[in-house]
């Protein structure tokens, strides 16, 4: 398997960090860049190309749903995988109402990696959360 080149975007300082050292040891997943900020996100995506976009959602406020519709709207939008903490159901419906190609949890890192290999692999990454 060639290199899976992975952009994320993460408000939480503390959870750039552990995604940092989740994807250390895997040697076939390469954090392109990190984005704390959507806009910086947008504007770079316009110009950039990679394999995986990892966006998060932040309860309560959800402002992930706005960069994924802008995602959506600019036809940016291939290959996202949404993460989160909480409400599975109700995040995993809105990655799939916005053409995302995957949802997992944010505490779960294995599902992450198989997701990303997955979503890399032309595949969709769901879990079921019912």
């Amino acid at each position: 398997m060639s290199e899976i080149k992975v952009a994320i975007v993460e408000e939480k300082q503390r959870l750039v960090e552990s995604y940092i050292s989740l994807f250390k040891f895997e040697d076939s997943i390469k954090i392109e860049k990190i984005f704390t900020s959507h806009d910086e996100f947008i504007e770079w995506k316009k110009q950039h190309k990679v394999d995986v976009v990892i966006v998060t959602f932040s309860i309560p406020h959800f402002h992930s749903i706005d960069l994924l519709e802008k995602l959506k709207y600019n036809n940016l939008i291939e290959n996202v995988l949404v993460l989160s903490e909480y409400q599975p159901v109700e995040c995993a419906k809105i990655a799939r109402f916005l053409d995302c190609k995957g949802y997992a949890l944010k505490s779960e890192p294995e599902a992450i990696i198989k997701a990303v290999k997955s979503i890399y692999a032309g595949n969709n990454f769901f879990i079921n959360y019912n």
